[in-house]
């Protein structure tokens, strides 16, 4: 069977013919740095320190990838006479050869083979390990245990003492209790077995699902033959983010968008060199990344949010801090700095305007946090006042109760009026955002009816900031409904770039998250999925990483 074969490279006659491996892992790397490849050629070569990947997809579906732009590679496909330069991740299957730097460089064919019979002698010894936890005098010994403590764990003690004196006279090894031990014991273990049986075939058959699945949303890179696929970036974000090409959606829409688009990959560039920052996300067991999994499934769980802005809007939380509390801070449209609360990172104004019950807040720099925490109710209502001016409201109240909450990441802190404030409350935000951003949603188009109808309701959601735009009266917000977003947000001037960066950012994570977790080998990508939902497909994954850090849009 072919998920039984392991993978080799082997250098071409005229370069001497050895096979390297078996190499058994995901990925193979060359190179000239030892300790970063799985075979390291001469630097005088020309190759550069991890000069290409070859990674192994299901069965015999590989993906030969170069490292970066400049790592030049030529493949030859089956028996084709003459190469062909690839400079992007290429499909590639056994017979394949390539070489490196120049076509008359080290040149190696792709094979796939059988484990060496020492290895697989190596293997079946600790197979016969095994086995004998599982042989007939193991089964026996287990039987007198289960019969053991059958008689010694029931009863009071009087039975005890009984069951002591019919063990020592020797009755207990008269056949007919030998009989009885071994019928119950039997039962034990036959029951036990179909136990573990259906549980092997629901795992199967769960695993088996996944992989068509998973084969299914690659079928059309590998339905070229081995041939590279030129997608563009909007493709490449629609696949990841499991929109089938060519459907509409937000994939369309960037390549309509322009300037959203160019957005999106600026900060998906900055965002890839910084994902160590995002680590928290694959620690299932932090109750950081517990929050953000619960989070996304209630908003996955919302029939009225669509299905792709809801795949998006979690990373809303996806914040690189390592803070954990319910405050940070942010430059909001009119370029100050200002408190942001919740899981959402929503700011007091843009909370308000969507119809959320909020408390006033506002952002303190960490030189003067230590004047607010004595609670002097002059300092607090002047900070407090300047929120409420920035959002329109009116008088302060002449009664409240304030605080100093946590510091922001050692920046800052938050003075806030206590009490309910909806941006902490999880399901009473997801409800309220659901009426203003969802599949009903006023002033956005129709989720049916326009490509845009993502894009837009990611603008609707950052355009609630601005001080002139108030979504809690219908006639004073800004209408997204049969235009792209940087139409809608181009009369905004640089408020409107301040829209226009928040949704690209938004977006940027929800496609290099995901599939920074899907190419890391070091990845447990069980639990990666635990908090991030299903992860995107490799191929896709590896083709924006090779691009983003090629810088090749």
């Amino acid at each position: 069977m072919k998920e039984d074969l392991v993978l080799y490279l082997r250098l071409t006659p005229e370069f001497g013919g050895t096979r390297f491996g078996p190499f058994e892992g995901i990925e193979v790397a060359l190179g000239s740095e030892a300790g970063r490849c799985d075979i390291t050629l001469p630097q005088n070569l020309g190759v550069l320190g991890v000069h290409v990947r070859l990674m192994r997809q299901a069965d015999s579906s590989m993906i030969l990838a170069p490292t970066e732009r400049t790592a030049t590679i030529f493949l030859w496909k089956q028996q084709a006479r003459a190469p062909v330069q690839i400079d992007t991740p290429t499909a590639v299957r056994p017979g394949d050869s390539f070489a490196l730097v120049t076509e008359s460089g080290p040149r190696f064919i792709i094979e796939l083979g059988e484990l060496p019979q020492e290895m697989k002698d190596a293997r079946d010894k600790k197979q016969s390990i095994r086995d004998k936890r599982l042989s007939k005098e193991a089964f026996g010994k287990e039987a007198k245990r289960q019969v053991w403590t059958r008689i010694l764990v029931t009863g009071p003690g009087q039975f005890v003492q009984r069951a002591a004196t019919f063990i020592k006279s020797g009755a207990i090894f008269q056949p007919r209790y030998i009989f009885l031990g071994i019928t119950m014991a039997a039962g034990y273990i036959w029951a036990g077995g179909l136990t573990c049986k259906g549980r092997n075939q629901a795992k199967l058959l769960e695993s088996q699902s996944a992989k068509i699945e998973t084969c299914n949303k690659e079928l059309g890179f590998a339905q070229g033959d081995g041939e590279d696929t030129d997608w563009t970036f909007p493709q490449l974000v629609a696949g990841i983010l499991g929109i089938e090409a060519g459907k509409g959606g937000l994939g369309v829409a960037l390549e309509e968008d322009t300037k959203l688009a160019d957005a999106v990959w600026e900060q998906a560039k900055i965002i890839l060199p910084m994902t160590s920052q995002y680590r928290w996300l694959l620690d299932s067991k932090g109750d950081k990344a517990r929050a953000f999994a619960d989070l996304r499934e209630r908003i996955a769980g919302d029939e009225a949010i669509d299905l792709e802005t809801a795949r998006i809007l979690p990373y809303l939380a996806a914040d690189p801090s390592k803070h954990q509390g319910d405050w940070d801070h942010m430059e909001d449209s009119l370029t100050v700095d200002v408190c942001t609360r919740g899981p959402l990172h929503l700011t007091y104004r843009q909370a308000l305007h969507l119809g959320l019950g909020v408390q006033v807040d506002g952002f303190v720099p960490a030189s003067k946090v230590a004047a607010y925490k004595g609670n002097d109710k002059t300092l607090h209502e002047q900070v407090l006042r300047a929120t409420l001016d920035g959002a329109g409201m009116g008088d302060f109240p002449a009664e409240f109760q304030s605080t100093v909450g946590d510091m922001v990441n050692g920046d800052g802190g938050c003075v806030y009026v206590e009490g309910s404030d909806q941006r902490t409350e999880a399901g009473a935000m997801i409800s309220r955002l659901a009426e203003q951003i969802g599949i009903e949603a006023a002033m956005v188009p129709g989720t049916e009816a326009s490509v845009h109808a993502t894009s837009a309701r990611l603008g609707k959601l950052f355009a609630a900031d601005l001080p002139e735009v108030d979504y809690r009266n219908d006639d004073s917000g800004r209408t997204f409904v049969g235009y792209p977003l940087s139409t809608v947000t181009a009369s905004m001037e640089s408020k409107g770039e301040w829209v226009i960066r928040n949704v690209a950012r938004i977006i940027a994570r929800a496609i290099v998250l995901p599939c920074e977790a899907a190419v890391d080998p070091k990845v447990d990508k069980k639990k990666a999925a635990t908090t991030l939902g299903e992860l995107p497909p490799l191929t896709q994954c590896l083709m924006l990483d090779w691009r983003l850090r090629a810088d090749v849009k």
